[in-house]
């Protein structure tokens, strides 16, 4: 009933690639049917993988730009054209200096398989195949009469009738057989049908004088020939095939590029990203050895040496604790009488009393 209704399947994956990384078709048609395998009835063209920037590196739109090319036809494209953009880039390099001209090739590459037989004739020389001769004979001599004079003479009736005379043919056939050579030709995967190369070279820089600034000037219609001849024979160009190349002289702009530092330093991050790693641990362990554990040691240590002092010495302490008390007790009792009485009479009051009884009989 709702079968009209149902939409297909459809799958967005997204893959976060590491700063100057670069997945290969091979690698993302792998993605690509991976998730279609794992879904029922998804179909591998609705199924769309992005990077983490946005840019699309599948899906439906990209079949109407990739044609019938399989992925492993694209990257020997792209190596075929990278090959000769470098070997083009080499010879530039070395006649006009480094970042003094740019490059870029595109190949078209005949991809179709096929066989071809050819039986090719040579009429001019032929060959005897086979020959027949026929001969035939017919009819017989004239045949006379009777041995003697009388059977030969003319008008006589008695003499034999004339015989048909004799005759004979001859038939000769000769078949002949055209000479042919047979070759069978097998056409090789990836051939160039067709090359286009596009230079561009920097203008000629004037340096600048007292007078006059510093300016370019367009490299001559001579230069631009001998570099189109230099770079056509290196690549090996064919007028009869369609090749094309131009070059063109133009002033090229420095550019500042600002996301240049920080992709270096994210490269540079993440190659050094390890030894980092490491350098934060080992200096984290230094620093809580150096603040929390070594002190920590230190205090163990200290309240186990005087846990494990002798008797004698803590005897010895105390002594000399108790002795020190005393003294600081008599030398106060020296110091003021009344605090000396009143000490001995809380010490002993019984005798304090006894005294007491003395002096007031005494006085009585």
């Amino acid at each position: 009933l709702f079968k009209d209704q149902q939409k297909p399947a459809t799958a967005s994956v997204i893959v976060n690639l590491q700063p100057g990384r670069r997945m290969s078709e091979t690698q993302i048609q792998g993605i690509v049917y991976l998730v279609s395998g794992s879904i029922e009835g998804l179909d591998t063209d609705h199924v769309t993988v992005i990077d983490q920037n946005g840019k699309i590196l599948t899906g439906t739109g990209n079949k109407g730009l990739l044609g019938t090319l399989s992925p492993d036809m694209l990257e020997f494209q792209v190596q075929v054209e990278k090959s000769m953009e470098e070997r083009a880039q080499a010879l530039l390099d070395k006649a006009l200096g480094s970042k003094k001209a740019m490059v870029r090739i595109t190949a078209s590459l005949d991809f179709a398989q096929f066989e071809k037989t050819e039986e090719i004739f040579d009429p001019e020389e032929p060959v005897i195949r086979s020959e027949q001769i026929n001969e035939e004979k017919s009819g017989s001599e004239i045949v006379g009469g009777v041995p003697g004079v009388q059977s030969n003479l003319q008008g006589n009736t008695n003499s034999a009738a004339s015989a048909t005379p004799p005759s004979s043919r001859a038939q000769k056939t000769t078949n002949y057989e055209i000479s042919k050579v047979v070759s069978k030709t097998v056409n090789p995967v990836g051939t160039i049908k067709k090359i286009s190369v596009s230079v561009l070279v920097a203008d000629k820089i004037i340096p600048a004088t007292k007078k006059e600034p510093e300016k370019t000037l367009p490299r001559t219609e001579a230069e631009l020939a001998s570099l189109k001849k230099m770079i056509s024979s290196a690549l090996g160009l064919d007028k009869t095939r369609g090749d094309k190349i131009e070059v063109t002289s133009m002033p090229f702009i420095e550019t500042v590029n600002i996301a240049e530092p920080e992709s270096m330093t994210r490269n540079m991050l993440y190659q050094y990203m390890p030894i980092i790693r490491y350098g934060v641990f080992l200096i984290g362990g230094l620093l809580i050895y150096f603040l929390m554990i070594r002190p920590l040691i230190k205090t163990v240590r200290e309240d186990v040496t005087q846990h494990y002092k002798t008797v004698q010495e803590l005897e010895k302490e105390q002594s000399e604790a108790v002795q020190a008390e005393e003294k600081k007790e008599l030398e106060a009792l020296m110091r003021d009488p009344v605090l000396r009485i009143r000490e001995a009479i809380q010490t002993n009051p019984v005798f304090a009393a006894h005294i007491l009884k003395n002096w007031i009989h005494e006085k009585g």
